[in-house]
């Protein structure tokens, strides 16, 4: 299989969105965020390329030049220019920011935009990880840096870049492009842009190992997926929304479809929601109701649908179970075993809040799925929070009436269901 770790990204948080871009070849329309990324990296290249480091006016010249070239892209989108300038103003700040910090060094530069390919073996297969690394600087000792530009607002802690799988990924990747310097140290580094901040970490034999595990589960995952959608905030920027079994439905409401069908989920899911509120005498009626959903859903082929209430969303859920044997081999050494034995999931659970990061991150990746099956889950219009289960539902009603008036106590109902 050959594959990107943009790919690998993309299944993580959304399989069907993966599947409409990797498998099914669907373009998805650039996004603003796209573009402004796009055009920063585009700067960065031609600030680092020239034979001179640019002047600060050079380069805010180049990127405006660039900018306009990648906002046509956007036209179709109809944004308002507010958006537009405010996000160039953004890029233009970072951009000079980096300027500022920059044009006193000259780095020995290896490359830019660098392309690679990495060879994965496992006990059944052979795949290839291909990607691309902003910049391989060369050290005065030797050594390697490796350097990704990130323009997100967020910076991880350490701990999260010493376990981050597309360093390890690079690292891969240079160490195949260039096996004459594999042997030397090689630093890899994330530079925050918006913050002004390098973090940096190393990769030994055992990380490397590890990452090749988890990128070979990772590819078996997608290998035996059925591709199904998660609906999650970042669905209002996702280019496939329209097409998405998850939303599309909507999308038919919004353009005044009148299709029978359409008419008769609206009025099924009416009565859902009207009879939620008396559940306790209408479980049978809500179960019959509960079966048109998901027919309705398997038949046209959507994963949420929509009415004047209201919508329903079926999610996809897994159970998992432990890996008794790599449990052990995790716990064991610390003196832990003794204590799950044999590997109670609430037990493991508790004891995890006791463990250091790398060890959680390793039970984590032990889970293996044991089980599946979709719910539906509610969402009424008009209400502070009220999304749950639909099972035990008349639970849930006796908590939401208790919580009307006291928003405060919403979180731990949230981490409850």
């Amino acid at each position: 299989m050959r594959i990107s770790y943009s790919a690998l990204e993309a299944f993580k948080k959304c399989p069907q969105k993966y599947k409409f871009k990797e498998l099914d070849k669907i373009k998805e329309p650039p996004s603003l965020s796209a573009v402004f990324g796009a055009a920063v990296h585009g700067a960065l290249q031609y600030f680092h390329s020239q034979k001179t480091l640019p002047s600060s006016k050079e380069l805010m010249d180049y990127f405006s030049i660039n900018w306009l070239e990648r906002k046509e892209k956007l036209k179709e989108r109809n944004l308002p220019d507010s958006e537009f300038n405010f996000m160039e103003n953004e890029a233009k700040n970072i951009l000079l920011n980096y300027h500022n910090d920059n044009s006193e060094e000259t780095p020995h530069i290896l490359s830019l935009e660098s392309k690679f390919e990495a060879s994965l073996k496992s006990s059944d297969d052979f795949h290839i990880l291909t990607g691309k690394i902003d910049r391989i600087d060369r050290q005065e000792d030797g050594s390697f840096e490796i350097v990704d530009y990130k323009t997100s607002k967020k910076m991880p802690s350490q701990s999260d870049i010493d376990d981050d799988l597309q360093l390890s990924l690079y690292h891969l990747g240079f160490s195949e492009k260039w096996p004459e310097f594999k042997t030397r140290p090689i630093k890899l580094s994330l530079y925050f842009l918006r913050h002004r901040e390098k973090i940096s970490t190393q990769k030994n034999e055992i990380h490397i190992n590890a990452t090749k595990e988890k990128l070979i589960k990772s590819i078996k995952e997608i290998q035996n997926s059925k591709f199904h959608p998660v609906a999650s905030p970042l669905c209002d920027f996702c280019g496939y929304k329209n097409i998405c079994p998850m939303w599309k439905h909507k999308i038919a409401i919004n353009n005044q479809q009148s299709a029978v069908s359409q008419k008769e989920i609206k009025q099924t899911i009416a009565e859902f929601f009207e009879l939620k509120e008396k559940i306790s005498q209408n479980e049978e009626r809500l179960d019959e109701l509960k079966a048109a959903i998901n027919a309705f859903c398997d038949n046209e082929g959507v994963e949420q649908v929509f009415g004047d209430f209201g919508s329903i969303m079926r999610q996809l859920q897994q159970r998992y179970e432990y890996e008794p044997h790599k449990i052990k081999e995790i716990l064991e050494p610390l003196g832990k075993w003794d204590e799950i034995m044999a590997v109670d999931s609430a037990k493991l659970k508790e004891l995890q809040k006791s463990l250091p990061p790398h060890i959680r991150n390793a039970i984590k990746d032990s889970k293996i799925p044991s089980s599946e099956f979709k719910k539906l889950i509610y969402k009424p219009r008009n209400t502070i929070f009220k999304t749950s289960v639909v099972t035990n539902t008349e639970m849930l009603d006796k908590k939401m009436a208790m919580l009307s008036n006291n928003t405060n106590k919403i979180k731990p109902l949230i981490n409850e269901y």
